[in-house]
């Protein structure tokens, strides 16, 4: 009897500790959102770039490292993706954070933040796909 006490006490612990670690990583994706928008309304390319995560030819950094502003093919992917979640936040009064989800997809484990921008009695639903790097959520794909 004491086994199977033990034993539930364990398993309980456990799913408190998985469910405190998608909290900390929730918070983590809306911060890093809320950075990232508000860098986004300010033309500030420079800082957004830190909050996206580079994809090109350099297989190495490919969704392991931020974008470099200061090379100039990086930047102008940067300032592309910037202007267009500008462009949202610029036809919206306001955005919602919606579901969150975590998949693990060829060894990269991506996290899916749902956005709803609101204008009026509209909403535009976004899925902003992150990755963690470095403990920062960076943004990787805008859907």
């Amino acid at each position: 009897m004491k086994i199977i006490k033990v034993a539930l006490i364990t398993f309980a612990l456990f799913l408190v500790s998985i469910n405190a670690q998608n909290i900390n990583k929730i918070d983590l994706a809306k911060t890093s959102a809320n950075k990232l928008f508000d860098f986004c309304k300010v033309n500030n390319f420079e800082k957004a770039a830190d909050l996206i995560a580079y994809s090109g030819k350099d297989a190495e950094r490919n969704l392991n490292s931020s974008f470099n502003f200061k090379v100039a093919s990086e930047a102008n992917t940067v300032k592309r993706i910037s202007k267009k979640i500008k462009a949202f936040l610029d036809i919206s009064d306001t955005y919602e954070f919606g579901k969150f989800e975590e998949k693990t997809e060829e060894n990269i484990k991506t996290y899916y933040l749902e956005v709803e921008f609101i204008s009026g009695n509209q909403r535009l639903k976004t899925i902003f796909s992150l990755v963690e790097v470095k403990g920062k959520m960076l943004l990787s794909e805008l859907n």
